[in-house]
């Protein structure tokens, strides 16, 4: 992980335009989102989910309800997959679930309130069983840049947050690292990401 910096524009679906943003993303500048209604695409994406959990061992399936006393302990199985073939198609065929629809993971758990507890490796089995409809937005990179930012910036901006004001990518500016081993790096973001920002379709989007 690390700093990425983008100057992004909202944009029609294309073979080549293929990142997108949820309308959710927007709910902060919803005139922004208006503005732009009539870029406004729809996903098909899975809203719930069907699981089991499959252990190797006891000893492991013990471990994990420790962690999670709450859980129904009826979808805890033991074994691998090959060998539970059987429970397994016995299980779709009361629960409904088609097996094109099954995905499994491999999945580590290791609980983040306590250093010394130890992990728990189980294969998680998922079944989509929902569907729902969801608008995105497709846009294009105008700019971008790869870290050098000061530490400050990181106090000023948030992560993941989409930025619409020039003025904020003006501030911005104020952060790039004008040390003697980032050259030109001051230059090329006043060249992607200022000059060329157009109030009202520019975005600035920091993530880290």
């Amino acid at each position: 992980m690390g700093l990425d910096l983008s100057h992004i524009r909202l944009c029609e679906k294309t073979d080549d335009e293929l990142s997108y943003l949820y309308s959710s993303d927007f709910e902060h500048n919803p005139e922004f989102l208006q503005r732009h209604q009539h870029l406004v695409n729809y996903k098909i994406e899975t809203s719930s989910f069907f699981h089991f959990y499959i252990f190797k061992n006891a000893k492991d399936k013990t471990l994990y309800e420790s962690y999670f006393p709450e859980e129904d302990k009826s979808l805890h199985l033991i074994g691998s997959p090959a060998q539970l073939s059987d429970e397994i198609r016995r299980i779709e065929a009361a629960n409904n679930l088609l097996p094109e629809e099954k995905f499994m993971s491999e999945t580590t758990y290791s609980p983040t309130n306590n250093i010394f507890a130890k992990p728990v490796t189980y294969t998680l089995v998922l079944y989509a069983i929902a569907y729902e409809k969801v608008p995105v937005f497709y846009y294009r990179e105008i700019g971008y840049q790869r870290k050098g930012m000061t530490s400050s910036f990181y106090e000023d901006f948030e992560n993941n947050q989409l930025y619409f004001k020039k003025a904020d990518v003006q501030k911005a500016a104020l952060y790039v690292d004008q040390r003697k081993s980032q050259p030109g790096l001051k230059d090329s973001f006043q060249q992607n990401f200022i000059d060329n920002f157009i109030e009202g379709e520019s975005i600035f989007w920091p993530n880290w």
